[in-house]
């Protein structure tokens, strides 16, 4: 879907054929593990209709860190 400083976003499908929105997060320094700290914190607290909500945080073997969201299909109006 893009491409942003601290992450790249994909269109993810499981298996019930629902999409989702994977954030991968390109982190590199403390400062970038702080605001992906901030930024699920934020998620965590958040339930406005403009704001996509926080399905799941995960990280892989390698260390990488995602976060999951919902998706708001093509239409934001």
């Amino acid at each position: 879907l893009g491409s942003g400083t601290f992450s790249n976003v994909f269109l993810g499908e499981d298996r019930n054929r629902n999409q989702f929105v994977l954030k991968k997060l390109k982190m590199t320094t403390t400062i970038d593990l702080e605001v992906y700290e901030r930024e699920i914190d934020s998620l965590k607290a958040c339930d406005h209709p403009n704001v996509l909500k926080l399905i799941e945080m995960c990280e892989n073997v390698k260390g990488q860190k995602f976060i999951v969201l919902e998706y708001a299909g093509h239409n934001l109006r």
